[in-house]
């Protein structure tokens, strides 16, 4: 089973990270989560509204001055790329409103549920009081944060 991300804008933006260290270890988390070497990659991403969402994510990192950070965006983006499932739009065009794209993935989950919705803590905090299932980057460091995610190195057998 495939467990399905959706990321708002902030998590490519060097500027919504105080910590850098900190956001260089978790996209390296998320990279080597996602996408793992030695198996079948159990996840996909949501390219929230209407496909828009994998194109509008392209300047956040052209402009990330760390060089580390940048190349782990990078790494992000191409694995993403192959994973991408295009969503409708359901709202107003989120531009660079992270509070509004973090909207317009719940809007999207209403049709067809999303398991992981993920942003920054501010935006995680604005969106506390509609909708409580929105996850911080900070949390791809806790094991709880993965748990029911599994990409399995031998999937089952089966002859019919």
């Amino acid at each position: 089973m495939l467990t399905e991300f959706a990321f708002t804008p902030s998590i490519f933006d060097e500027d919504a990270h105080e910590d850098k260290e900190a956001w260089r270890d978790q996209l390296r988390e998320l990279n080597s989560s996602m996408f793992p070497r030695t198996s079948a990659w159990p996840i996909v991403v949501s390219d929230l509204y209407a496909g828009s969402w994998s194109s509008h994510i392209l300047p956040y990192v052209e402009r990330i001055q760390d060089h580390v950070a940048k190349k782990h965006c990078q790494g992000l983006l191409t694995n993403m790329e192959r994973m991408l499932v295009v969503r409708p739009d359901c709202r107003d065009w989120p531009n660079d409103n992270d509070v509004a794209w973090s909207r317009e993935a719940v809007a999207t989950h209403l049709i067809e549920p999303i398991d992981r919705i993920v942003s920054v803590v501010s935006t995680k905090q604005a969106m506390a009081g509609e909708f409580s299932l929105i996850r911080s980057i900070d949390e791809v460091m806790d094991a709880g944060f993965w748990q029911g995610i599994k990409s399995d190195a031998s999937p089952r057998f089966m002859i019919s």
